[in-house]
């Protein structure tokens, strides 16, 4: 299932700004993208927002 609006309530550009710590949880209902972000803030990664390029 891909996150809409409705289910986490931000846009592509919102989720874009975010750092990989404030993402775990709007994007917690989508099994393979919380994995990979907890993976991520478990190293230490946390801080890097995920439109980074």
């Amino acid at each position: 299932m891909i996150p809409t609006s409705e289910s986490c309530g931000r846009n592509i550009a919102d989720v874009r700004d975010l750092r990989v710590d404030e993402a775990v949880i709007p994007l917690s209902n989508v099994p393979p993208i919380r994995r990979l972000l907890a993976s991520l803030n478990s190293v230490g990664l946390g801080y890097i927002a995920l439109g980074r390029e």
